[in-house]
Formats: structure tokens, C-alpha cells, sequence
């Protein structure tokens, strides 16, 4: 999946990846200026979380910020997936 120009926000989830949910092979790209914020997740990842398996590739021009858990602690992208890019301030 390819996200240009996009944002992802205020979403909430009972479990893993407020904003994303990357399982499995799945390969998502976010590129000219998407922005994933304001997203939180009860679990982890409250912006993006990628399982095994699957990547997340963040251009320069995108951000993933302002993301949290049910602690309202920073929660940007978590997962045992591949992130390529830059995932928080």
C-alpha cells in the first residue's frame, strides 16, 4: 500500500496500531508529506505497529508524531517489522 499526501489521525484502537496495522508481508509506504499523529493505541504502536514480517517505509518529507499508548507515553511505531525512515521527532 502506497500513502502520498495523506493524513492518518485521531484513530484509536483496543489493541496494537492506532494509527497502521502492518501484519504479516504486508509493505506500506508513506511518502509526500503523509503524516500519522494524534493516533493512540491501547496496546502498542500507537501510531504504527508492524508484525514480523512486514515494513514501513517513511520518506523524508513524511512524519510519524504525536502518537501514544492507553499511558499516554510516546508510542510511534513498535513492532518487530521493518522500519525504513525516520519514526518520531
Amino acid at each position: 500500500m502506497t500513502v502520498r499526501g495523506s493524513a492518518i489521525r485521531q484513530n484509536y484502537t483496543l489493541a496494537d496500531g492506532g494509527g497502521l496495522h502492518v501484519r504479516n508481508d504486508a509493505v506500506v509506504k508513506l511518502l509526500d508529506g503523509t503524516t500519522v499523529t494524534n493516533n493512540k493505541a491501547d496496546q502498542l504502536g500507537g501510531g504504527i505497529y508492524a508484525t514480523s514480517g512486514g515494513t514501513v517505509t517513511i520518506s523524508s518529507d513524511s512524519s510519524v508524531t504525536g502518537n501514544t499508548n492507553v499511558k499516554d507515553a510516546p508510542s510511534n511505531c513498535e513492532g518487530d517489522g521493518t522500519f525504513n525512515g525516520t519514526c518520531g521527532p
